[in-house]
């Protein structure tokens, strides 16, 4: 069908999920030069576009990833349980994060997550999400409504990469303070200084890249760049190598990136190569006190 349909337990988790596991299959299939597996496998990434229901207006943004049954019908309302006599619904909407407590929490929509943040959760295509959402400009707007409303949930995984999706347009001075934000609010030295469950190390592990400026978009094989946290990063590699991060101007103003040089030369990108890192070398991060036009393209054209 191209999306599992509401009545299969947790069919927004499994559509949006079992898209990016099938690009992460293409990408393999491509690797090992199974041409027709790759192009199979790319195609059927793209089903969680059949679960966004274009025209849903909710805060100011639309589209949004929805429940919808076998018959391809979109469903405002959703059943309690599944009893065949008495069949009561109630209203799901972008913000519903969970079913009534009658109604088995395995089985419905999203699990521990909302639509707002599954919507946002396309880490394979996020060009694909830009232009369901609207275009760049309503992209902007959206993510702005995200994070001021509260929908952002620092919680879970599926909110991870969201404060990094300015960088897909072109204004990664966003996604730092979003970051920054985030940490600030929610991170501290305390005994309760992780918010929620660390999750064997995901919210630990989050906040280790994000010190160091470096975050992987799982799946892919480059790191956005950020502000760092700490003005200085030391990675030990094999063979007696290291990869080498400094942001010597870095203070509680100076926190916006003006500009970033790799091994002495200039890198205008807001991105970085995995092979860079494992090669060994240095990047060095120049740092302002307002926001600058660095990083607008997030990759070379070579």
């Amino acid at each position: 069908m191209g999306y599992v349909p509401f009545g299969i337990d947790r069919a927004g988790n499994r559509t949006v999920e079992y898209s990016f596991c099938d690009y992460a299959i293409a990408v393999v299939a491509k690797g090992l030069g199974k041409e027709n597996l790759y192009k199979k496998y790319l195609k059927q990434s793209g089903n969680w576009k059949n679960l966004w229901r274009d025209d849903y207006l909710h805060e100011g943004a639309k589209g949004f990833i929805m429940p919808r049954d076998k018959d391809g019908k979109w469903l405002d309302r959703l059943p309690f349980g599944h009893s065949n006599k008495q069949k009561p619904t109630y209203l799901y909407t972008p913000v519903t994060s969970e079913a009534p407590w009658y109604t088995p929490w395995w089985s419905t929509f999203f699990y521990e997550a909302t639509s707002w943040e599954y919507s946002l959760s396309i880490p394979h295509d996020v060009n694909g999400l830009i232009e369901k959402s609207g275009g760049k400009e309503m992209f902007e707007k959206r993510l702005d409504i995200f994070f001021n409303k509260g929908f952002f949930n620092v919680n879970n995984e599926p909110s991870f990469l969201s404060p990094c999706l300015y960088h897909w347009i072109g204004k990664p001075y966003k996604s730092s303070e979003r970051v920054r934000e985030i940490i600030n609010k929610n991170y501290n030295d305390s005994s309760i200084g992780l918010p929620g469950n660390d999750d064997s190390g995901a919210m630990s592990s989050w906040l280790a890249f994000h010190i160091i400026g470096l975050y992987p978009n799982a799946g892919h094989d480059y790191y956005i760049i950020n502000t760092p946290i700490v003005d200085y990063t030391c990675i030990n590699l094999d063979g007696g190598k290291k990869f080498e991060i400094s942001v010597p101007s870095l203070s509680e103003k100076n926190v916006y990136i003006k500009s970033v040089t790799l091994n002495g030369n200039d890198y205008p990108y807001s991105t970085l190569r995995h092979q860079d890192i494992v090669n060994g070398g240095k990047l060095v991060i120049e740092v302002s006190s307002e926001p600058t036009n660095w990083g607008k393209k997030m990759f070379s054209d070579k």
